[in-house]
């Protein structure tokens, strides 16, 4: 500013500004871009994703942190994975469709065939139903073999749980990355109006694409011997011509290829 470069070709990205660089923050800056209803109405979809996203991903969340896989989940699980096993466990129905009755006059529940494999028995007053019969093996299994089978059971629906948390926690994340994206297009605009873009390290890493997407030729880092290289790296990009790095008693001169940025 003190050279005589107007305000106006400047924009700053970081926070702890100075009464002098204030206007130059984003947030003060105005620019002729405006989101048009598609837009708009983009990103309100998004939005009403997120939240459903949101939603699914406490579900599964809770669901994981509170895991203690019962019966019902078990059974359900051998329904679809392990056939063999799941029709060891039907409890079968009464000549007239209805549930059986056990020896206290009450219904027998539907996991009554599973408890009793898990805890060793064998299969009781129903030992002698077709599909019981129809599976000596696994009705013979010894107690540590049928705990073992349990553990590999826990262990795919744990994995399972875990799956379903990573694709909720992804798809949220996609939406925020969206929604990031199509607010940050004015920010896009506003850097590709000012012929210089000021940032603290802070301020790069956050706004990394969009400094890459205004395609910056020339690169200046400030104290340069207190940052680290990974810091003045990722504020190049394709499109950076030349480098320059000023320490406390040095200024380092870098000048390359686009090709090598790439």
């Amino acid at each position: 500013m003190k050279i005589g470069i107007p305000l106006s070709s400047i924009v700053r990205l970081g926070g702890k500004a100075t009464t002098a660089t204030e206007p130059l923050q984003i947030e003060k800056q105005r620019t002729s871009y405006r989101m048009t209803q598609l837009e708009f109405m983009a990103v309100n979809g998004i939005k009403r994703l997120r939240e459903q996203n949101c939603t699914q991903l406490q579900k599964t969340f809770n669901t994981y942190m509170s895991a203690h896989i019962q019966n019902p989940q078990l059974l359900e699980y051998l329904e679809f994975e392990d056939t063999e096993y799941f029709d060891a466990f039907t409890i079968p129905k009464d000549h007239d469709g209805r549930k059986l009755i056990g020896k206290n006059g009450k219904p027998i529940h539907d996991f009554f065939l599973l408890d009793q494999w898990i805890k060793g028995r064998n299969a009781g007053f129903l030992s002698n139903h077709k599909n019981v019969v129809n599976a000596p093996e696994i009705w013979s299994m010894s107690y540590n073999e049928r705990a073992e089978k349990r553990k590999t059971w826990q262990d795919a629906l744990f994995k399972e749980q875990v799956a379903h948390m990573y694709n909720n926690g992804g798809a949220y994340n996609s939406c925020l990355t969206s929604i990031d994206r199509m607010y940050g297009r004015k920010t896009e605009a506003i850097l590709n109006e000012k012929r210089i873009i000021a940032c603290t390290t802070t301020g790069a890493a956050k706004h990394v694409e969009r400094i890459r997407a205004a395609s910056p030729t020339v690169v200046l880092v400030e104290e340069a011997g207190e940052i680290l290289e990974s810091h003045v790296l990722t504020s190049l990009s394709p499109s950076t011509d030349q480098l320059i790095l000023i320490g406390d008693h040095k200024l380092v001169f870098f000048s390359f290829s686009r090709q090598r940025c790439v």
